[in-house]
């Protein structure tokens, strides 16, 4: 993830500027999704890895992280990292590079807090179990689980803020705002050998993943709403109140 990240944004908000502002070049839309071609990118090569080898196997054969949803997260991911490495367009061309070291670098931002956060989840009882244990009778255990404690409460506050504010917010305004009307926009015209189904693929996958981590980003901020204004008690401790 932190590579990914790393250089997600430096060819998000550095490389890719640097080219076209020395260059003097006014991008239009057809140049954004069929000018740039970079078959060894790292973010879109290790992210389509990553999927493929990782995330995908792990979804299907962990059952801590079986989820039908995140399954078809991975799986819709890799068919659109597909779709923009140019598999399904003679003679390889890229369809929408230009926004691949966002969806496949820039994004994964949370991703690395989110993989402190991960490890210490209920779920993952081991480690939960260990982070939680106040029976430690070594003085430098006790100092290493109090420090890791504060590595996981900072991780999670961390995970919070940058997803809100990457996978959220600015997932989806990049999306609606500019890939989508880019790609309508170049298909009108676009390269021979370029299939008009990849247009229609790549828009509706983009809607339909901006909906869902807008949807996440919604879950996150309620998180966030019950760690700042405290939520209600669950039904067993209410219950016993009463009692």
């Amino acid at each position: 993830m932190i590579i990914l990240t790393y250089y997600g944004w430096k060819e998000w908000e550095f490389t890719t500027i640097e080219n076209t502002v020395a260059k003097g070049l006014e991008l239009t839309s057809h140049d954004r999704v069929f000018g740039f071609s970079k078959i060894d990118d790292i973010p879109l090569a290790i992210g389509t890895g990553a999927i493929l080898m990782w995330d995908i196997p792990m979804g299907i054969f962990s059952p801590s992280l079986r989820d039908p949803i995140m399954l078809g997260h991975h799986i819709g991911m890799f068919l659109v990292a597909a779709v923009i490495g140019g598999m399904f367009s003679q003679g390889g061309q890229m369809i929408g590079y230009y926004y691949a070291p966002f969806y496949f670098g820039v994004i994964e931002t949370s991703s690395v807090f989110l993989s402190v956060v991960a490890q210490f989840h209920p779920k993952r009882k081991a480690w939960y179990g260990w982070l939680h244990n106040k029976n430690h009778s070594s003085e430098s255990a006790r100092k290493l689980l109090n420090a890791v404690n504060n590595v996981n409460e900072v991780s999670r506050i961390l995970f919070a803020v940058t997803f809100m504010l990457f996978r959220g917010i600015y997932f989806p305004y990049t999306s609606f705002c500019h890939a989508i009307p880019d790609l309508w926009n170049a298909f009108e015209n676009p390269p021979e050998g370029v299939p008009l189904w990849t247009c229609y693929f790549l828009c509706v996958s983009l809607f339909l993943f901006s909906c869902l981590q807008s949807y996440w980003g919604v879950l996150v901020a309620n998180q966030i709403k019950k760690a700042v204004f405290g939520g209600e008690k669950d039904g067993s401790e209410s219950g016993k109140k009463k009692d």
